[in-house]
């Protein structure tokens, strides 16, 4: 007995002595950097990560809605495993008040993090932007807005419009509607300046721009696809390509969920129910709900810096 207990003791001191050092290892690779305002007098944090060979690409990843740059990325361990460059910005923190939800500021935070990263890495290969819900919102943000040159932009269920959001969410009875009052400073004329779906159309159109959203986002979440494809509508219209525009009838059948998925077509292991791609600009609409599709997201970078 005296045996198997000592042995027990072992293998608990060396699971403590292992996972105390996976864990200092980790907080030494992802680090706690603060970052100047150029915009005003504050100061921003973000997680870091510098890759540990150069020639490495830099993915900027944003926090949801109602996260900070200190929430847990789910893309963070799998870039620690292909040893990419990374910054995850806190943009102002959670969308509860005036300086945060897609303000001006929050546009000059995400540059000065990008700024200091790319200051910080040797070598740099490409920046992709990618965020999911009120992250995902952040990069359509700075795709019309950003001025530093970025290869890609990934959004996954995106928040594009306020003032359809903030409805939505009073009707439902979510606490965005709620947020979104103290963001304006109850002032309602005031979403639309927030808003990418109104935002000055600036295309970069060097840059790859990729939105994804479930199907099921809407009913089972709290953002509706029409945020996904209203943007990827304004995109079509500025390039006078009306002939790639979603129609209303095709609207109609994917917030009906009675379209029938494109036969031999998945990403990950998901149908998919709408693909619409011209290069650079694509939108697919995914069995799913309010979410990134993770193992996909990192596929697709892993394609988007391969290619030349």
């Amino acid at each position: 007995m005296i045996l198997i207990r000592y042995i027990l003791g072992l293998i608990l001191l060396l699971f403590v002595a292992f996972t105390w050092s996976y864990m200092s290892f980790y907080e030494d690779e992802f680090q706690v950097v603060e970052i100047p305002s150029s915009i005003d007098t504050s100061v921003q944090k973000a997680i870091f990560r510098k890759a540990k060979n150069n020639g490495q690409p830099l993915i900027v990843s944003f926090h949801t809605w109602g996260g900070d740059y200190a929430q847990n990325d789910p893309l963070r361990d799998k870039i620690s495993d292909e040893d990419w460059n990374y910054i995850f910005p806190d943009f102002r923190g959670p969308n509860k008040q005036s300086k945060s939800c897609m303000s001006e500021l929050v546009v000059a935070d995400v540059e000065d993090a990008i700024n200091f990263a790319l200051s910080n890495i040797d070598d740099v290969k490409k920046v992709v932007l990618i965020g999911r819900s009120g992250g995902g919102g952040v990069v359509l943000k700075s795709y019309l807005n950003l001025d530093v040159k970025i290869d890609a932009f990934i959004a996954w269920c995106p928040v594009t419009d306020l003032e359809s959001f903030y409805y939505h969410s009073l009707c439902v009875g979510d606490e965005y509607s709620s947020d979104i009052i103290s963001c304006v400073n109850n002032d309602l004329s005031l979403m639309n300046a927030r808003s990418p779906i109104h935002d000055k159309t600036n295309v970069p159109v060097n840059s790859l721009l990729e939105i994804y959203a479930g199907i099921h986002d809407g009913c089972t979440g709290p953002v509706s696809i029409t945020h996904s494809v209203d943007f990827y509508n304004k995109i079509m219209r500025y390039m006078n390509w009306e002939h790639e525009v979603v129609q209303d009838d095709v609207i109609i059948k994917l917030l009906a969920r009675s379209i029938p998925a494109i036969s031999g077509y998945e990403i990950g292991d998901r149908k998919v129910y709408l693909l619409k791609e011209r290069y650079p600009f694509s939108l697919t609409v995914f069995d799913g709900g309010h979410e990134m599709l993770v193992d996909y997201s990192i596929e697709r970078i892993k394609k988007i810096i391969s290619a030349h």
